[in-house]
């Protein structure tokens, strides 16, 4: 290749929008960031129950409820970093076994499978730190799902010296908790996180493109962009991680497009290629029975002849016929999870698919997962 050949390939890499990214972490919602926009209040609550723990009081139990993106996460990690007391943070697992086992891989640095319950947690208590929190993100994964859930709880609400904190989008979380014993001894602080507004969200997006792109940040984006971002996420509930991902994915499309500057066409290309991703995604985190139930519910509008069809189906993608409750319970996750709705027509029971996907795209992915 002649130098002519390398220059001409070098221009077109350069060309458009000259952004330089100096912090990529802070696109993306793992990052923990200098300040907390909106979020004070909880965090210094937060951080007042640390000291304390710190300093030898009793930890109580918690549970830090609120819609998807309402800094639930994010304030809870800068705590803990803040504050520097020995913790464990965990994503629960769909189940509350598959949770004490990561637990597990977390706290003695080993997969344990095969343990039953009980010596599994043993083993787990013996070297967890005094005076240590745990937190369990997404609890909401185990708790509506597994029926096992409360014995989990059991085991980590009487642990002496343990703050077990319990992370959910699910306001009505407590409601799932059904053992006397776990309900006497949980007894949690519940602390709610409303979700945030437009102006709130144009704040926390200015300040993550300034930390990921200096201080002369404002010069990359068409004017209102930024406005259009926080009302598009807004619109989701004040959902402030979706606005990062707008941000981040925006930024992608005009740095490839070779675009001098962000603009509303790199915000709907970067809005549907999330939205896909997301449903994608969902798809993918559900169980086997519950792909499958969700592809006979998509296709057969009848409740009934959802469960019948799931059990000719059954065979063919490896699963075991079901009883009809339980059709019922994973039926019942799905409409908790967003998926369907359910409603009562004269004397049938009828399932309406959300509006947030494209049914036959979903039946197509549906299908690709099962097989």
């Amino acid at each position: 290749m002649s130098n002519r050949e390398v220059g001409v390939i070098n221009s077109n890499i350069n060309s458009g929008i000259s952004v330089k990214i100096l912090n990529a972490n802070a696109l993306t919602h793992s990052y923990i960031p200098l300040k907390l926009p909106h979020r004070e209040e909880e965090y210094e609550d937060l951080m007042k129950e640390y000291k304390l723990i710190a300093h030898g009081f009793p930890p109580s139990h918690m549970m830090i409820l609120g819609p998807p993106g309402s800094g639930k996460t994010v304030t809870i990690r800068k705590a803990l970093k803040d504050s520097e007391i020995p913790h464990v943070y965990l994503t629960s697992e769909p189940t509350a076994y598959g949770t004490l086992v990561a637990l597990g891989e977390i706290v003695l640095n080993r997969r344990l499978w095969g343990l039953s319950f009980g010596p599994l947690w043993n083993e787990i208590e013996a070297k967890l730190p005094k005076n240590c929190v745990l937190v369990l993100d997404e609890a909401e994964r185990f708790m509506i799902a597994d029926k096992k859930s409360d014995l989990l709880l059991y085991y980590l609400s009487r642990k002496e010296g343990l703050s077990l904190t319990l992370v959910s989008n699910k306001t009505d979380l407590a409601d799932y908790i059904k053992d006397a014993r776990v309900k006497s001894s949980l007894k949690p602080n519940i602390k709610f996180f409303k979700p945030y507004n437009a102006d709130e969200l144009k704040e926390i997006i200015r300040m993550r493109a300034q930390e990921a792109l200096g201080d002369n940040f404002e010069k990359f984006f068409q004017p209102g962009t930024i406005e259009l971002i926080a009302a598009l996420a807004a619109k989701r509930g004040g959902d402030a991680r979706y606005s990062i991902d707008l941000l981040r994915e925006s930024l992608k499309k005009a740095i490839v497009s070779g675009s001098e500057l962000i603009n509303e066409k790199h915000i709907n290309e970067a809005k549907t290629a999330i939205e896909e991703a997301e449903f994608e995604m969902s798809i993918k985190s559900l169980s086997k029975p519950h792909k499958l139930m969700l592809f006979c519910a998509l296709t057969y509008k009848r409740v009934g002849n959802a469960y019948t069809q799931y059990n000719v189906f059954a065979e063919k993608y490896g699963l075991l016929p079901l009883s009809e409750r339980r059709l019922r319970d994973i039926l019942g996750d799905l409409e908790l999870m967003g998926f369907i709705g359910i409603e009562k027509k004269g004397r049938e029971w009828l399932i309406n698919p959300s509006k947030w996907f494209d049914i036959t795209k979903a039946k197509e992915t549906l299908q690709k997962e099962l097989t």
